[in-house]
């Protein structure tokens, strides 16, 4: 198969100066999570990551800022008749959620990490179980903490979407994509905790924000076993229109499936024939 038979969906554009508000406004009317750069040639691209970023560094009014402050400056492209092997090892070595994908110079879609998903789906049936793709390392978060807080940790350890626990409980789920499109304009206020200690009283001063991680929270969490298949995990994704499935055993998390961890499995298996 080659690239571009890979595309599924229409490249939209934003310029390096237009604002926040609209990139929002661009995910949201044609449900992506990524937009081209263009200024003349293509520039960058911006994505839901790159605002969730933005909050990471605590910046509480995002609309304020212009698509040249967050985005990346980075567009990999394959050629129209790339096979499907050059598109897997360009995405991962790129570490990026898709790729132009160019003919005679002109460019004539994206190939993302939602298209590879969906060719694993269905070339790859009954080859691998959930368990053998899956991350085990599960971070987690309260739904008390700020959104800024959950920012930091998803860039801190490079993942896309903590799970939500509250007394050993699974309550839900916040992504990058909830983050990005959280429009946060109040500043944190300072908040002084008192405590008594054996020499007396101990002062404390931390930010609190005003909307937390429980607000926007997905509490329906799709979850699958971890002997299921991961093709059929797969097609869960693009069914549910997500990006990731908890591996629950017990009414615990075990793991998480992401695209991410089908795009490295398939770079990893890359082959004559993939």
């Amino acid at each position: 198969m080659k690239a571009k038979e890979l595309i599924s969906g229409e490249v939209y554009m934003v310029g390096p100066n237009d604002s926040i508000a609209h990139v929002r406004n661009m995910f949201m009317k044609h449900k992506t999570t990524r937009l081209l750069v263009y200024d003349g040639k293509p520039i960058g691209v911006i994505t839901q990551k790159d605002l969730s970023d933005a909050y990471s560094a605590e910046r509480t009014n995002t609309d304020a800022l212009h698509v040249s402050d967050v985005m990346t400056r980075k567009v990999l492209s394959v050629d129209a008749d790339d096979p499907v092997v050059r598109v897997v090892k360009m995405m991962q070595l790129g570490h990026v959620s898709g790729l132009a994908v160019q003919e005679k110079g002109e460019v004539i879609g994206e190939v993302t990490k939602k298209d590879l998903v969906r060719y694993f789906a269905e070339n790859h049936k009954g080859e691998v179980q959930v368990k053998d793709l899956m991350t085990k390392d599960v971070k987690t978060i309260t739904e008390s903490h700020s959104v800024f807080h959950a920012a930091k940790i998803m860039k801190k350890h490079g993942v896309g979407r903590l799970v939500v626990m509250n007394d050993n409980k699974i309550e839900g789920i916040i992504s990058e994509g909830d983050i990005s499109m959280f429009q946060g304009k109040a500043k944190p206020t300072m908040v002084t905790f008192i405590r008594k200690t054996l020499t007396g009283l101990s002062k404390r001063s931390a930010k609190s924000y005003p909307t937390t991680v429980g607000e926007l929270m997905h509490e329906n969490v799709i979850s699958v076993r971890e002997d299921a298949d991961a093709a059929q995990a797969a097609r869960m994704m693009l069914d549910k229109k997500v990006g990731s499935i908890l591996v629950v055993e017990n009414n615990a998390p075990k793991g998480i499936i992401s695209k991410s961890d089908i795009v490295n499995h398939l770079a990893s298996c890359v082959k004559e024939g993939l």
